[in-house]
């Protein structure tokens, strides 16, 4: 300590200008970083070398070069051969947990990873070739989050698979027990790159118990300002997946008996009513809204606010009113207007008939919460519209191309972020299990649609029976 005291006070009373006096000590600390560790690992070996098995033999020493925040660590650690010659280890990187081919400690991975979900690789090899010793090519950054995606996914899917199997084997020791439940749901495009560039989805799915006002450090509610309770996202490029990881989530931490599950979407394609009734099943009662956002903006792109009063009218009507009867009278106003001015064309009253019977269809999702007797709307309905952006800011624009993995790898890593669960996953052991597949044959199914069909017979009926009511027995 004393040395590196002395050496911080010549550099501090040379002539440099004080950014490079910086410079120097920064310097300084980072080689006095790296060698520590580097000592300390090579002590570390020989204590273990002292309790190696019987049967390994010591065959020689081989260098390695860690990648760590503070700069590149050499050392030398001891190779162990076995008898059988099945069993050759490096005990030091088993006892680390280092993987073969990993060069970046797992802190470095993360920050990496974390600094993903805000700016682009090459950015991103900038920014940490400033604030840290280390560097990295755009290459190897794109390497580490597509790693990171990869073994986050296997991970995730493991803790899915086994909160399943304690779920069905009734082993789930304590769950949570909470009023309302909201489940939330939207897609988003991004583009696909391969042989032809086009339109991929990334599906996202928000758990959470309703929002809250953010409080201030003294404890004040801040004015205009919200969060989420327990919220929880998962996004995935396939729909199946994501709707299975919440739905096992969904199990696997809520007691469901007593709470009202409401869902939220937009009633697009993948996104209907009846592909959220299974979170549902099991719930004190379940609800589905249509989220008033999406509903709004279709009013205003079928009308296209030519008809302010009426429009107003017809807000009133839908969501407050509850009143298909009156929106019937407000459109059929509309498209009487439309008739009679000869100069509105055939094309605005196609838009009146295609929002009347965008409305009819989804009547029932528009339903307010309160009307399903004591309830009230908890907030946070329509979140994932709005929980978009950090996902579109890292997908979209600026001539941005994924492919499927990278794009579901870069999503998945945001998903850690938001959940508070990157350090998590990346501490736990790789243990891969995986849920159970169903393979999709299409001959068999064309073999079986093939089958000549029997003629069913009519059913005759009961012929005869008996109930017995008090000891008495009462024939038919």
């Amino acid at each position: 300590m004393d040395l590196i005291v002395n050496e911080l006070v010549k550099i501090l009373k040379s002539e440099l200008p004080l950014i490079k006096k910086e410079l120097r000590c920064a310097s300084l600390f980072r080689g006095f970083f790296t060698k520590c560790l580097a000592d300390a690992l090579s002590l570390l070996d020989d204590e273990l070398a002292q309790d190696k098995p019987q049967d390994a033999v010591i065959h020689q020493k081989k260098a390695r070069t860690i990648l760590t925040p503070f700069g590149e660590v050499h050392y030398q650690r001891r190779y162990y051969l076995s008898s059988t010659g099945v069993k050759n280890y490096f005990a030091l990187d088993r006892f680390l947990e280092i993987e073969k081919t990993q060069r970046a400690t797992p802190l470095l991975r993360a920050w990496v990873v974390k600094a993903s979900t805000g700016m682009t690789a090459r950015h991103e090899t900038e920014i940490i070739s400033l604030l840290t010793p280390v560097s990295l090519s755009h290459q190897a950054v794109n390497q580490i989050v597509h790693e990171v995606g990869k073994e986050l996914a296997a991970k995730q899917e493991t803790e899915a698979v086994q909160a399943q199997d304690a779920f069905y084997n009734g082993t789930v020791k304590s769950r949570r027990k909470a009023r309302y439940v909201i489940v939330t749901g939207d897609a988003l495009l991004y583009k696909e790159s391969g042989r032809e560039v086009h339109h991929a989805s990334l599906y996202r799915l928000t758990i959470h118990e309703g929002s809250r006002q953010v409080l201030k450090k003294n404890g004040q509610a801040a004015k205009n300002r919200r969060e989420l309770i327990n919220a929880v996202t998962f996004s995935s490029t396939k729909r199946e997946n994501v709707f299975w990881l919440a739905k096992t989530y969904l199990n696997g931490h809520y007691d469901l008996r007593n709470t009202v599950v409401i869902t939220n979407s937009d009633n697009g394609s993948g996104f209907t009513p009846d592909k959220f009734e299974t979170f549902g099943a099991g719930a004190g009662q379940w609800i589905h809204q249509l989220d008033h956002f999406h509903a709004r903006r279709k009013i205003e792109d079928r009308l296209k606010n030519k008809f302010p009063e009426l429009q107003e009218r017809l807000y009133r009507a839908v969501f407050r009113n509850y009143d298909f009867g009156q929106v019937t009278t407000i459109l059929t106003t509309i498209d009487s207007v439309l008739s009679v001015d000869p100069s509105r064309n055939y094309q605005e009253r196609t838009e009146v008939q295609k929002l009347f019977e965008y409305l009819k269809r989804n009547w029932s999702s528009l339903k307010p919460i309160k009307a399903y007797g004591k309830f009230h709307n908890p907030g946070g309905l329509g979140t994932s519209e709005s929980g978009h952006r950090r996902y579109s800011n890292r997908l979209k624009g600026h001539g941005k191309y994924w492919s499927a993995a990278g794009a579901r790898a870069q999503a998945l890593i945001i998903d850690c972020v938001k959940n508070n669960t990157l350090e998590q996953y990346l501490g736990l052991p790789m243990v891969i299990l995986e849920r159970e597949k169903w393979q999709y044959d299409g001959n068999q199914i064309r073999r079986f649609l093939s089958q000549p069909q029997r003629l069913s017979e009519p059913h005759v009926g009961v012929i005869s029976g008996k109930v017995e009511l008090n000891g008495q027995r009462y024939f038919a």
